[in-house]
């Protein structure tokens, strides 16, 4: 017999899922890096994207990929449901911010902090 999937935590059974959206639905990604500028990502109907203030061409398919990977995000590790203490998470300055607004105007968010555990 084989043990090898049998010697399993909790952590590692859990669904690490972030956010599940339409990626046809995201109408517009706006991204905030630690140390770099902020930028913002949109399109109109179902034409391409475009880098707000950008008039040089994009890498159409680095983007589409971007946005397919943000609309099924998921987590390497799960620190903790509904933290009540950001700083212990890195969440007080996230590291980066990722915001998608939907057609319907609605918005989702995802903020990524790191901390110096050993």
């Amino acid at each position: 017999p084989s043990y090898r999937n049998v010697d399993k935590f909790a952590r590692d059974l859990r669904d690490k899922t972030i956010v599940v959206l339409d990626k046809a639905a995201i109408t517009a990604v706006e991204v905030e890096r630690a140390g770099s500028p902020a930028y913002r990502l949109h399109r109109d109907a179902d034409g391409p994207w475009r880098i707000d203030g950008e008039t040089r061409p994009v890498q159409s398919a680095s983007i589409e990929q971007f946005v397919a990977d943000f609309a099924e995000l998921k987590g390497y590790e799960i620190k903790g449901d509904n933290p009540t203490d950001l700083a212990a998470l890195g969440l007080d300055r996230p590291r980066l911010k990722v915001r998608a607004t939907l057609k319907d105007g609605a918005t989702v968010g995802v903020s990524i902090g790191e901390t110096e555990e050993a």
